[in-house]
């Protein structure tokens, strides 16, 4: 059993894929010949760390999940004042991104020192270890919203939740930092490099379409460590399926390079911007990053 099937979740094991709903896998297997990189080599969550004011030695570390939401067990690594830290949880509730209903609870943790963030991830699930999967590299969040890039309509506008996620956290009582590692010197030139696209192939507008669309259809990717696609998802479907066929082409021709963490590449989310325009004969997509540690760009990157 792969360490994804090993997550114990409200609505039961979670599936072998990376998403539910996946688009096409026909399709996808026609475009898009899988990787030998299987989508259960890695655990299907991934970590939001969060500044808390006036808290310089403390960080508060939330827990979300690719697809369903439910409790986990296991452990996040996290990167902070030049040392590998080993952060547990028990049956922390990881909220779908997608949901704009609930309210992740947090891992308040308490350093020796102000906290120099530098990145974490998902390092285990009851089950065994996770190999590195999207792993959240920036500054800690601080502002107002649980997710950071609320302009662009992937993730729910969390702003209003702030408030309580902030108040959630001041009420907890911090966990001491447990002793750390000392972090592993880094030799390469770059070594944390966002996924990005290679060569984007854009798509091409149905004819017989009886729906006249001018925009986006926001595809969500699961990479492999060496930029294949393992599984897709719209999460935002058309009345109109030719559109997402046309976009699920596109994602299989086109080519995707693969995140770079700490000089290795990883797997890793991404959200691809596929533009139709009925006007236009040449297509453009713009980049964006939502704040997890996937991306977005034309064609996209979580």
């Amino acid at each position: 059993m792969g360490v994804r099937q090993a997550v114990t979740m409200a609505a039961g094991a979670i599936s072998a894929l990376a998403f539910s709903g996946m688009l096409g896998a026909p399709v996808l297997a026609q475009t898009a010949p899988a990787s030998e990189t299987t989508a259960t080599d890695y655990c299907p969550l991934h970590v939001r760390v969060y500044a808390l004011p006036g808290l310089a030695d403390e960080l508060a570390f939330t827990v979300w999940s690719d697809d369903v939401a439910g409790a986990a067990s296991g452990s996040i690594t996290a990167y902070v004042n030049g040392g590998r830290y080993t952060i547990p949880f028990k049956d922390l509730t990881a909220v779908d991104e997608r949901d704009g209903k609930s309210l992740p609870k947090p891992i308040v943790v308490k350093f020796d020192a102000p906290a120099q963030f530098e990145s974490a991830y998902v390092g285990s699930l009851e089950g065994g270890d996770c190999a590195v999967h999207a792993p959240f590299v920036r500054k800690p969040l601080m502002t107002a919203g649980l997710i950071e890039d609320t302009k662009v309509f992937v993730f729910p506008d969390r702003a209003k939740d702030w408030p309580a996620f902030l108040a959630q956290s001041a009420a907890m009582t911090p966990l001491p930092a447990p002793a750390p590692v000392p972090e592993e010197k880094l030799t390469c030139a770059k070594p944390n490099v966002d996924a990005s696209t290679a060569n984007y192939v854009p798509p091409v507008y149905p004819d017989k379409s009886k729906l006249d669309f001018n925009g986006d259809i926001i595809v969500k990717l699961a990479l492999a460590n060496d930029g294949k696609v393992d599984a897709m998802r719209i999460d935002h479907p058309l009345s109109d399926k030719a559109f997402e066929l046309a976009a699920a082409v596109t994602v299989g021709k086109s080519k995707f390079a693969p995140q770079i963490y700490r000089c290795k590449p990883v797997t890793t989310d991404y959200y691809l911007a596929v533009k139709f325009s009925p006007y236009e004969t040449e297509q453009r997509n713009q980049d964006f990053r939502p704040a997890t540690g996937g991306q977005m760009g034309p064609g996209g990157h979580i």
